[in-house]
């Protein structure tokens, strides 16, 4: 639960981020509304890893595992603030459209 409120406080406390034009850069299979959706929170994850960081850019993106019965996954590179900072992401079809998933013991350097 104490993670759960500190990524929340990361998400709502980081108000300086750095607006990538959509498509992003690279070959990620999520749609414009997708990359969107996802974009904000892959910034609050690459924020784990650089601490007083409030300007990050989406500079490549990748697919980790084609899809398969409904889910694919990427990595996305974010430059936060000088570093480049991976994050990887599942994206899994549903009924409404599509969601994705963040791992925290994922993101690396």
């Amino acid at each position: 639960m104490k993670r759960y409120i500190i990524f929340l406080l990361l998400i709502f406390s980081t108000s300086a981020f750095a607006a990538n034009t959509l498509p992003l850069p690279g070959q990620s299979l999520a749609n414009e509304k997708l990359q969107s959706d996802t974009l904000m929170t892959s910034y609050a994850a690459a924020g784990t890893k650089v601490s007083n960081c409030n300007n990050y850019s989406v500079i490549n993106t990748k697919v980790l595992r084609q899809p398969a019965n409904g889910s694919w996954k990427e990595e996305w590179v974010i430059n936060a603030c000088g570093k480049n900072v991976f994050v990887p992401i599942t994206f899994i079809l549903d009924s409404t459209g599509a969601t994705y998933a963040i791992s925290a013991r994922e993101i690396h350097f």
